[in-house]
Protein backbone atom coordinates (compact mmCIF):
# COMPACT_ATOMS: atom_id res chain seq x y z
CA UNK A 1 0.00 0.00 0.00
CA UNK A 2 1.01 3.49 -0.73
CA UNK A 3 0.52 6.45 1.93
CA UNK A 4 1.59 9.64 0.45
CA UNK A 5 2.15 12.30 3.52
CA UNK A 6 0.43 15.39 2.57
CA UNK A 7 0.43 18.80 4.40
CA UNK A 8 -2.90 20.19 4.56
CA UNK A 9 -2.35 22.96 2.57
CA UNK A 10 -5.48 24.84 0.45
CA UNK A 11 -4.03 23.50 -3.44
CA UNK A 12 -2.51 20.28 -2.10
CA UNK A 13 -6.12 19.63 -0.23
CA UNK A 14 -7.86 21.09 -3.95
CA UNK A 15 -5.61 18.39 -5.76
CA UNK A 16 -6.65 15.04 -3.51
CA UNK A 17 -10.30 16.06 -3.53
CA UNK A 18 -10.26 16.77 -6.97
CA UNK A 19 -8.66 13.02 -7.77
CA UNK A 20 -10.98 11.43 -5.30
CA UNK A 21 -14.27 12.86 -6.91
CA UNK A 22 -12.86 11.43 -10.36
CA UNK A 23 -12.03 8.15 -8.91
CA UNK A 24 -8.34 8.39 -9.56
CA UNK A 25 -7.06 6.97 -6.54
CA UNK A 26 -6.09 3.51 -6.90
CA UNK A 27 -8.02 1.49 -3.37
CA UNK A 28 -4.18 0.86 -2.27
CA UNK A 29 -3.75 4.32 -1.75
CA UNK A 30 -4.57 5.83 1.15
CA UNK A 31 -3.16 9.70 1.81
CA UNK A 32 -1.91 11.09 5.30
CA UNK A 33 -3.25 14.34 5.85
CA UNK A 34 -1.40 16.53 8.16
CA UNK A 35 -3.46 19.55 8.42
CA UNK A 36 -2.40 22.51 8.42
CA UNK A 37 -5.34 24.73 9.37
CA UNK A 38 -9.20 23.64 10.25
CA UNK A 39 -10.46 24.77 7.13
CA UNK A 40 -13.44 24.52 5.07
CA UNK A 41 -11.41 22.91 2.16
CA UNK A 42 -10.30 20.31 4.60
CA UNK A 43 -13.75 19.54 5.62
CA UNK A 44 -15.37 19.35 2.61
CA UNK A 45 -11.98 17.29 1.41
CA UNK A 46 -13.07 14.77 4.32
CA UNK A 47 -16.39 14.85 3.38
CA UNK A 48 -15.67 13.52 -0.36
CA UNK A 49 -13.37 10.81 0.24
CA UNK A 50 -16.58 9.41 3.16
CA UNK A 51 -18.83 10.07 0.23
CA UNK A 52 -16.42 7.91 -2.07
CA UNK A 53 -15.75 5.14 0.58
CA UNK A 54 -11.76 5.57 0.28
CA UNK A 55 -9.76 5.15 2.67
CA UNK A 56 -8.30 8.89 4.66
CA UNK A 57 -6.02 9.20 7.52
CA UNK A 58 -5.93 12.71 9.42
CA UNK A 59 -3.12 13.02 11.63
CA UNK A 60 -5.38 14.79 14.95
CA UNK A 61 -1.80 16.73 16.38
CA UNK A 62 0.63 17.72 14.06
CA UNK A 63 3.25 19.47 14.39
CA UNK A 64 2.97 22.35 11.69
CA UNK A 65 0.39 25.10 10.81
CA UNK A 66 -2.23 26.42 13.11
CA UNK A 67 -4.67 23.27 13.17
CA UNK A 68 -4.40 22.46 16.72
CA UNK A 69 -4.95 25.90 18.18
CA UNK A 70 -7.66 26.15 15.77
CA UNK A 71 -9.89 23.34 16.33
CA UNK A 72 -9.36 24.22 20.37
CA UNK A 73 -10.37 27.41 19.82
CA UNK A 74 -13.72 26.88 17.58
CA UNK A 75 -16.56 27.43 19.91
CA UNK A 76 -19.85 29.31 19.94
CA UNK A 77 -17.71 32.87 20.56
CA UNK A 78 -15.94 32.38 16.89
CA UNK A 79 -18.76 31.62 14.77
CA UNK A 80 -17.14 28.99 13.43
CA UNK A 81 -18.35 25.58 16.02
CA UNK A 82 -20.04 24.13 13.34
CA UNK A 83 -17.07 23.73 11.06
CA UNK A 84 -15.19 21.86 14.38
CA UNK A 85 -18.67 19.83 14.68
CA UNK A 86 -18.56 18.69 11.24
CA UNK A 87 -14.79 17.84 11.27
CA UNK A 88 -15.72 15.41 14.13
CA UNK A 89 -18.46 13.72 12.48
CA UNK A 90 -16.73 13.14 9.62
CA UNK A 91 -13.79 11.62 11.19
CA UNK A 92 -15.75 9.39 12.93
CA UNK A 93 -17.15 7.78 9.85
CA UNK A 94 -16.05 4.14 9.21
CA UNK A 95 -13.44 4.89 5.88
CA UNK A 96 -11.65 7.98 7.96
CA UNK A 97 -8.27 6.69 9.77
CA UNK A 98 -7.11 8.58 12.92
CA UNK A 99 -3.39 9.20 12.64
CA UNK A 100 -1.47 10.70 15.39
CA UNK A 101 2.64 11.86 15.69
CA UNK A 102 4.28 10.13 18.23
CA UNK A 103 5.29 13.15 20.43
CA UNK A 104 5.28 14.68 24.03
CA UNK A 105 1.54 15.40 23.45
CA UNK A 106 0.63 12.43 22.13
CA UNK A 107 -1.13 11.13 25.37
CA UNK A 108 -3.51 13.37 26.04
CA UNK A 109 -4.64 13.24 22.24
CA UNK A 110 -4.80 9.40 22.31
CA UNK A 111 -7.12 9.68 25.55
CA UNK A 112 -9.40 12.37 23.70
CA UNK A 113 -9.33 9.68 20.54
CA UNK A 114 -10.03 6.69 22.60
CA UNK A 115 -12.50 8.20 24.66
CA UNK A 116 -14.37 8.63 20.89
CA UNK A 117 -14.55 5.36 20.60
CA UNK A 118 -11.46 4.70 18.95
CA UNK A 119 -9.37 1.73 19.64
CA UNK A 120 -5.37 1.83 19.83
CA UNK A 121 -5.55 -0.99 17.23
CA UNK A 122 -7.28 0.66 14.80
CA UNK A 123 -5.03 3.99 14.92
CA UNK A 124 -2.18 5.26 12.26
CA UNK A 125 0.94 6.16 14.19
CA UNK A 126 3.72 8.33 12.74
CA UNK A 127 7.20 7.30 14.32
CA UNK A 128 9.93 9.43 13.49
CA UNK A 129 11.84 10.39 16.47
CA UNK A 130 14.10 8.08 18.14
CA UNK A 131 13.47 9.21 21.80
CA UNK A 132 9.90 8.35 21.02
CA UNK A 133 10.54 4.48 20.63
CA UNK A 134 10.26 3.77 25.01
CA UNK A 135 7.01 5.60 25.10
CA UNK A 136 5.82 4.03 22.01
CA UNK A 137 6.57 0.71 23.40
CA UNK A 138 4.71 1.90 26.81
CA UNK A 139 1.42 2.93 25.10
CA UNK A 140 1.03 0.49 21.89
CA UNK A 141 3.64 -2.94 22.93
CA UNK A 142 0.00 -5.01 24.11
CA UNK A 143 -2.18 -3.35 21.33
CA UNK A 144 -0.02 -2.23 18.40
CA UNK A 145 -1.26 0.18 16.03
CA UNK A 146 -2.90 -0.10 12.55
CA UNK A 147 -0.07 1.12 10.74
CA UNK A 148 3.42 2.63 12.42
CA UNK A 149 5.48 5.22 9.82
CA UNK A 150 8.45 5.04 10.28
CA UNK A 151 12.23 6.63 8.67
CA UNK A 152 14.63 3.60 6.79
CA UNK A 153 16.84 3.73 9.95
CA UNK A 154 17.90 0.75 12.16
CA UNK A 155 16.89 1.60 15.25
CA UNK A 156 13.10 1.40 14.36
CA UNK A 157 13.74 -1.03 11.68
CA UNK A 158 14.61 -3.45 14.62
CA UNK A 159 12.18 -2.17 17.49
CA UNK A 160 9.18 -1.69 15.16
CA UNK A 161 7.89 -5.34 13.89
CA UNK A 162 4.70 -5.44 13.11
CA UNK A 163 2.55 -3.07 10.62
CA UNK A 164 4.90 -1.39 9.77
CA UNK A 165 5.07 1.39 6.78
CA UNK A 166 8.48 2.77 4.98
CA UNK A 167 8.65 6.93 4.76
CA UNK A 168 11.55 8.34 2.82
CA UNK A 169 11.82 11.67 1.53
CA UNK A 170 13.05 10.94 -1.65
CA UNK A 171 12.56 14.98 -3.03
CA UNK A 172 16.13 16.18 -3.90
CA UNK A 173 15.14 19.76 -2.47
CA UNK A 174 17.40 22.79 -4.38
CA UNK A 175 17.75 26.02 -2.92
CA UNK A 176 16.19 27.96 -5.89
CA UNK A 177 13.71 26.19 -8.68
CA UNK A 178 16.23 27.53 -11.35
CA UNK A 179 18.69 25.34 -10.05
CA UNK A 180 16.31 22.42 -11.06
CA UNK A 181 17.37 22.95 -14.58
CA UNK A 182 20.80 21.75 -13.74
CA UNK A 183 19.86 18.50 -13.09
CA UNK A 184 16.54 17.77 -15.35
CA UNK A 185 15.82 14.49 -14.42
CA UNK A 186 16.69 11.96 -11.32
CA UNK A 187 15.88 8.64 -9.79
CA UNK A 188 13.07 9.41 -7.10
CA UNK A 189 12.20 6.02 -5.34
CA UNK A 190 12.14 2.41 -5.69
CA UNK A 191 10.51 1.70 -2.17
CA UNK A 192 7.63 0.31 -4.30
CA UNK A 193 9.33 -2.42 -5.55
CA UNK A 194 11.28 -4.10 -2.09
CA UNK A 195 9.09 -2.88 0.68
CA UNK A 196 7.47 -5.94 1.08
CA UNK A 197 10.35 -7.78 1.08
CA UNK A 198 11.99 -5.76 3.25
CA UNK A 199 9.18 -6.62 5.91
CA UNK A 200 6.82 -3.80 5.35
CA UNK A 201 3.07 -3.42 4.68
CA UNK A 202 3.56 -0.37 3.01
CA UNK A 203 5.66 2.87 2.18
CA UNK A 204 5.16 6.13 2.11
CA UNK A 205 6.81 9.61 1.24
CA UNK A 206 6.46 13.47 1.03
CA UNK A 207 5.86 13.26 -3.00
CA UNK A 208 7.23 15.76 -5.10
CA UNK A 209 7.41 18.43 -2.06
CA UNK A 210 9.50 17.11 0.53
CA UNK A 211 9.62 17.04 4.44
CA UNK A 212 10.19 20.62 4.57
CA UNK A 213 7.28 22.96 5.34
CA UNK A 214 6.87 26.62 4.85
CA UNK A 215 3.99 28.55 5.73
CA UNK A 216 4.80 31.77 4.02
CA UNK A 217 4.27 31.80 0.41
CA UNK A 218 6.20 34.14 -2.39
CA UNK A 219 6.74 34.91 -6.13
CA UNK A 220 9.47 32.81 -7.62
CA UNK A 221 11.90 33.99 -10.11
CA UNK A 222 11.28 30.67 -11.79
CA UNK A 223 8.61 27.94 -12.15
CA UNK A 224 10.07 24.08 -11.62
CA UNK A 225 7.27 21.76 -12.51
CA UNK A 226 8.14 18.25 -10.92
CA UNK A 227 6.50 14.88 -12.94
CA UNK A 228 6.96 11.62 -11.27
CA UNK A 229 7.08 8.31 -14.05
CA UNK A 230 7.62 5.09 -14.08
CA UNK A 231 11.00 4.45 -15.45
Amino acid sequence: MYFPYIRGRQFDLLALRDLVEKNLLHDHIVPIIEPVSLSSTLVSTITQFNARKHPLAIIRNPEVGSFSEEFGAFDGATGNVSRKQDFAAEMLQPFMLQALIMNNDLPGVLSAVTESGIVKQDLVVVLNDRDMLKPYQSLFAPDAPRFTVIPDEGVFRRNITTNKVLLTDSFQRQERNADYSQKEDEFFSDAHLYYRSEGYVGFADYSIIGDSYNAAGFAPYAVAIHIVYPA
